[in-house]
């Protein structure tokens, strides 16, 4: 959330989208359970045959995206089932799947050692300094890793640091 909200002067998004991050945060990894390999299409695949109570259909579509592109291949347009989202719900795709990699990256050791964030935006570039409990250097080398989404999404250099 700490993420969502200090871009939002840049991405422009809502309660819904950050509703959306937050829910495809805590189901990103749910598809483990069927392939370690390709997981995030499983969780998409889960995502799409269940009916979770209380979400809409288009929540529902955007979370299973945004949950499918946390990680490995970016949002393409040959991908059908991207393709088919509207360019609107592409460009949330992008952003928040970008922002996903990104906090998913800095729990890389899933010790939630991260407790802080704070971002930096000029015209050209945002700076994500990590701050928390121990070393962070595992979690924001992840993070630098699969910045690549965000800086497409947000047009703008993105690096990540831990402060010291």
């Amino acid at each position: 959330q700490q993420l969502f909200e200090q871009t939002q002067e840049i991405h422009q998004l809502n309660a819904l989208e950050k509703d959306v991050l937050k829910y495809a945060a805590l189901l990103h990894d749910i598809g483990q359970y069927l392939s370690l390999k390709a997981y995030h299409k499983s969780s998409r695949y889960i995502l799409k045959r269940e009916d979770p109570r209380g979400f809409t259909d288009e929540e529902m579509l955007l979370i299973s995206q945004v949950v499918r592109y946390h990680r490995k291949s970016y949002p393409k347009p040959k991908h059908k089932k991207f393709n088919r989202l509207s360019k609107e719900q592409q460009n949330i795709v992008w952003v928040l799947a970008g922002l996903l990699r990104i906090a998913v990256g800095l729990d890389r050791t899933k010790d939630q050692s991260v407790e802080k964030v704070d971002c930096r935006i000029s015209r050209e570039k945002i700076t994500i300094t990590a701050s928390g409990k121990g070393s962070l250097d595992v979690g924001v080398w992840a993070a630098m890793c699969d910045r690549q989404v965000l800086e497409k999404a947000l047009e703008r250099t993105v690096t990540i640091a831990a402060n010291s």
